[in-house]
């Protein structure tokens, strides 16, 4: 009886963590579990690492153990084929599955018990394109995208919010994020009868283009998700008035505490490697944090109250950014850059982001 209570004493709690740690992404997995070890720190937790080599039928093979075994969390895959492939072998067996890097957020609808860390994305378009219709009475806008897997996924999002809310996407347009000259996708919308537009990305390329739209004297309202609010906190917006970012709460104290940390890790994984970290690097070193609160709040313990802490916890502060798990739309908040300046927005702003000829 006494080796039975040891054994149960000893017991650690399972993790799974599927990452290409061969074949052509194994530069991704091997950062990433860098990363996550350094996250980890001494948390007691056993982890089952699985070598996916990017394929679906590697991941197919891994899920078909590991929904038999006392796993409490998956992690993992990193691309959204294999996630998909995942997925569909776990979904009836209530496991939650955290996911890094994949960007299909189709799967976000799909599975309840899946995390996504592009999660934040899908809930701002949503509120937003629900705000422009609902509050604002606008139907017909154009969405400007990058081109990229993130850009492509947010663009079928927009699809399905504008029909669940009776919009209509008019104009689409990609771009390449390394551009300069937007003239043609300007001339474009200065011509076009929309009544908002979209660029929810904000890179360095859509940075140029919105500031190239308000020189041609264009003022409709544009609509942005969080990578602005970063902007604006870090550059300031200039002459881009008119621009609502939805957006986790904007917390500054937060901000200059995020750079802080990751100079520290910055310091603390070039002194262990030799080398700065990769952006792999920091998301795995996010990840390990993540599972150590976990384990701190004692609920590694079953896949039932790691799923229940996820969505109360809502908000996880990353060092490459702010992460969000829960669905509660209560978690997204809207920021109005007016006069240069960004604020909360307040309701007596609705009729400044109404469209006119020059800027107020």
């Amino acid at each position: 009886m006494q080796n039975l209570v040891l054994l149960l004493i000893l017991q650690l709690a399972r993790i799974d963590l599927l990452l290409p740690m061969s074949g052509p992404l194994a530069p991704i997995g091997n950062d990433f579990f860098d990363g996550l070890k350094m996250g980890l720190g001494r948390t007691k937790v056993e982890i089952h690492l699985w070598d996916t080599k990017n394929t679906p039928g590697r991941v197919y093979d891994a899920a078909a153990k590991i929904v038999n075994s006392q796993t409490s969390l998956i992690v993992g895959p990193l691309t959204s084929l294999n996630m998909r492939s995942l997925l569909r072998n776990v979904e009836d067996y209530n496991l939650p599955v955290i996911s890094p890097i994949a960007k299909d957020m189709t799967l976000i609808d799909e599975y309840d018990n899946y995390f996504p860390y592009v999660l934040k994305y899908y809930m701002e378009l949503k509120e937003q394109v629900k705000f422009v219709v609902n509050i604002l009475g606008y139907y017909n806008f154009a969405f400007i995208m990058p081109k990229t897997s993130l850009g492509y996924s947010l663009l079928e999002q927009a699809k399905k919010f504008s029909i669940m809310y009776g919009s209509q996407i008019q104009v689409i347009k990609m771009y390449d994020p390394d551009s300069t000259d937007f003239s043609d996708i300007v001339d474009y919308l200065n011509s076009a009868n929309v009544e908002a537009i979209f660029i929810p990305i904000c890179d360095e390329g859509s940075y140029i283009l919105a500031g190239q739209l308000r020189a041609s004297e264009n003022f409709t309202p544009i609509f942005g998700l969080e990578q602005w609010a970063k902007r604006a906190i870090k550059r300031g917006l200039g002459t881009l008035d008119k621009l609502l970012i939805s957006t986790l709460p904007i917390n500054y104290n937060a901000e200059i505490e995020r750079e802080s940390s990751l100079m520290r890790f910055e310091e603390a994984f070039n002194e262990i490697f030799g080398h700065p970290p990769s952006r792999f690097n920091i998301i795995g070193y996010d990840t390990g944090k993540l599972i150590r609160l976990l384990y701190q709040k004692n609920v590694l313990s079953n896949p039932e109250d790691v799923t229940r802490e996820l969505n109360r916890m809502g908000i996880y502060h990353g060092l490459e950014g702010d992460i969000l798990f829960g669905r509660d739309e209560g978690f997204i908040t809207f920021y109005l850059v007016k006069y240069g300046k960004i604020q909360k927005l307040r309701e007596e702003d609705y009729d400044y982001l109404k469209i006119t000829e020059t800027t107020p």
